[in-house]
């Protein structure tokens, strides 16, 4: 290891705050010491560096060349060492994220981003919420969440998107036939799966009929795998123990659903920020993941 001498860290703020006011009294006199200290301090560095910092004459104070040449690293050097205090000195971030999440997200990537973000600011708790993005998005309307990651319901509220998902027919495909009615398994209205189901059929002219409703996703995934009927799922989020409807069978083609980030003014801003930018950060790239079989729900 060398044991070459090093500058510190004053030495440097010394040289920078006589650089930016132009003489060694005057900085002394912003930094509340004394000339010889400037001076001696910058001594010090030259001495260190094995280079002249500045011209001095009885009229002024200039920078010479190596000066110049280390005034571009001092700063950035105490710049950098401001931020690093700035980051180790503030507090983590605390307070009661109300936070609303669709049922497929919280089952299958939420308990990672949370063991994350927790880590990272553990002085805050958690209010969660799970279920329809119709339910979320009334409660966010209504204030009482401050954070919805939803399915986006035909442009209700703005949000920022995160990513497109296409919606597959997922059921027994013995059931589908040209000559019978389609029976469904579906979400309450309103549910954008439901419309997208809805729609597509009488699009192609044929006939329907719900036979089994649940609200939530365990219910759904329940009647499909007993057989009662078909339902339309975000292709991420099909379970192992269901299966896609081939193409044979006939049914129309399903549209892509957006999953989105929504937020409600509050005093917890920094809190929401920092969930958001948690979400975004931990699901870079989701759109061009393959389909996930380990997760459950659509809403």
């Amino acid at each position: 290891m060398s044991d070459r001498p090093v500058f510190s860290l004053e030495e440097l703020r010394v040289f920078e705050q006589v650089a930016r006011s132009g003489g060694f009294t005057s900085a002394a006199s912003m930094l509340g010491t004394s000339q010889s200290s400037v001076s001696q301090q910058v001594g010090r560095l030259e001495a260190t560096l094995g280079h002249k910092l500045f011209d001095r004459t009885s009229r002024s104070v200039r920078l010479t060349p190596s000066g110049e040449s280390l005034l571009i690293y001092a700063r950035a050097i105490l710049s950098l060492t401001a931020q690093t205090m700035r980051h180790f000195s503030q507090p983590g971030l605390s307070g009661p994220l109300r936070l609303g999440i669709v049922e497929d997200f919280a089952a299958s990537r939420l308990p990672l981003i949370l063991s994350m973000f927790r880590r990272q600011h553990p002085n805050f708790t958690l209010n969660l919420v799970t279920g329809p993005s119709s339910h979320l998005l009334n409660e966010l309307e209504a204030d009482r969440l401050e954070v919805v990651l939803s399915m986006q319901l035909s442009g209700r509220i703005d949000a920022d998107p995160l990513w497109s998902e296409p919606l597959i027919w997922v059921g027994d495909p013995s059931i589908v036939g040209d000559d019978v009615r389609i029976p469904l398994v579906a979400w309450p209205d309103p549910s954008e799966p439901r419309k997208a189901m809805l729609d597509a059929l009488m699009a192609a002219g044929r006939a329907w009929t719900v036979v089994a409703e649940s609200s939530g996703v365990t219910g759904i995934h329940a009647a499909v795998a007993s057989g009662f009927g078909i339902t339309a799922l975000a292709r991420r989020f099909i379970p192992a123990y269901l299966g896609p409807v081939p193409p044979e069978a006939g049914l129309p083609s399903l549209p892509s659903v957006d999953y989105v980030v929504a937020r409600h003014g509050s005093q917890h801003k920094e809190v929401i920020d920092a969930f958001v930018a948690m979400i975004r950060a931990a699901n870079g790239g989701i759109g061009d993941e393959p389909a996930a079989a380990d997760s459950d729900d659509q809403t």
